[in-house]
């Protein structure tokens, strides 16, 4: 038996869980730099709030709907699910992460004659240790655990615990017929208009389907799907695809026509980039840098391209190399608003190099400063400063309540 756990609105539940005047109110979070809708509370779905809708439109209304926003809180979200999924690998089997709020397992055997008792304890768990509520989808396969887990979601009298073998054959027929065909996990929107060219509109008719004339017509992963919709389980043993390259990128809070703050942020987003790089044990054989100017529709690019006579993950080596390259193209006024980096040609890092240059061991160094003394805490140049001049817009910003010191809770007795 497989289970899904999903943290219920997991942005907004975030924030809710350190300003509990948030609960019952529309809330939405926002991308960076305050720019669109990401996240949506119950509350702010039923005043009408549509996924992506920019700030600058909802803002003059937002009084009127008794909407609050907040800034992406990155850090705080990604302390909080590193805390779910500490709990959720000691209450299952074989835990595998899926995404920053839910994961799969396996129901352990000592608790498969009472699958959906097992889910309520995981809920009660998780709201006592962590506070944040969950919904549990439990299945033969993870296709189906996934439509189980939109059930307990959305069916307020399943108390958060979907068990999809509790169904007879005949009502499944009647739920699976309800849904169209979008709603099964991996089933995109182009994927179901080909779909529908054969009349194949809602899961029961996908799950009819045969799984050989399918694959042959649109491929094995959509095979897979028809069968796990059958209850065949054939999804778990997928191993990951093989990642080729790390970004950096971002959005500048104020647009800048100073190259040395241009430069500055790449250097900032290449280091970050070579951390993720050391953290998987990978090297990259070349970068690529670049900066944008101009507003939407009119763009105009700078790209650099670097490549290594051996591959690396020192951060010295890769952020000399994108600055040396990315330099001369910048130009003075240019009122740049946007770069990145891109790590290309991964590979495993498996022996060190005889040749590697002296500073290679800065990154183990960094690595250190950062795990005991947090990201920012060091870096190369203005790598490890939070510089004004490329930091993200985050006007509606909450604490780092879980993170920082200076921004703990304060309670105080009456």
């Amino acid at each position: 038996m497989i289970a899904l756990i999903d943290a219920n609105n997991f942005f907004v539940s975030c924030e809710r869980l350190f300003n509990p005047r948030l609960e019952g109110r529309p809330v939405v979070v926002l991308s960076n730099n305050d720019g669109c809708v990401i996240a949506r509370s119950p509350e702010a779905k039923t005043v009408g709030v549509p996924m992506g809708e920019p700030w600058f439109n909802l803002a003059p209304r937002a009084r009127a709907l008794n909407l609050v926003a907040r800034s992406s809180n990155y850090e705080l979200y990604g302390d909080l699910s590193q805390r779910l999924m500490t709990v959720l690998a000691e209450l299952t089997v074989a835990l595998e992460p899926y995404s920053i709020d839910e994961a799969f397992g396996r129901v352990p055997e000592a608790d498969r004659a009472d699958a959906a008792g097992w889910a309520g304890r995981v809920r009660a768990e998780v709201a006592r240790r962590v506070g944040l509520p969950v919904s549990v989808g439990l299945a033969p396969t993870k296709t189906l655990a996934k439509l189980a887990n939109h059930g307990a979601k959305r069916s307020p009298g399943l108390n958060g615990v979907c068990h999809w073998m509790s169904y007879s054959p005949r009502q499944t027929a009647v739920i699976l017929a309800g849904l169209p065909v979008t709603e099964v996990w991996g089933v995109a929107h182009r994927t179901a208009v080909k779909l529908a060219e054969v009349g194949v509109t809602t899961v029961a008719e996908l799950r009819a389907c045969d799984a050989v004339r399918v694959r042959s017509r649109w491929g094995i992963r959509l095979a897979r799907t028809v069968l796990e919709l059958q209850g065949v389980a054939c999804s778990e043993d997928e191993s990951p695809p093989t990642q080729h390259s790390v970004m950096t990128s971002r959005m500048f809070g104020q647009p800048t026509d100073d190259p040395a703050q241009v430069l500055a942020a790449v250097v900032s987003f290449t280091q970050q980039a070579a951390n993720r790089l050391r953290r998987r044990g990978q090297v990259a054989a070349g970068a690529q840098a670049w900066a944008s100017s101009g507003r939407l529709g009119q763009h105009s690019w700078v790209q650099v391209s670097a490549v290594f006579s051996e591959p690396t993950a020192d951060p010295v080596r890769l952020c000399r190399a994108v600055r040396q390259a990315l330099a001369p193209r910048l130009q003075a006024g240019g009122r740049y608003n946007r770069a990145g980096v891109v790590l290309s040609g991964l590979s495993a890092d498996d022996q060190p190099s005889l040749l590697a240059p002296p500073d290679l061991g800065l990154g183990p160094v960094l690595d250190r400063c950062h795990r005991r003394f947090g990201d920012n805490a060091v870096g190369l140049g203005a790598a490890g400063l939070r510089h004004p001049a490329f930091a993200m817009r985050q006007e509606l910003l909450s604490g780092r309540y879980t993170t920082c010191w200076n921004e703990l809770m304060k309670v105080r007795a009456g």
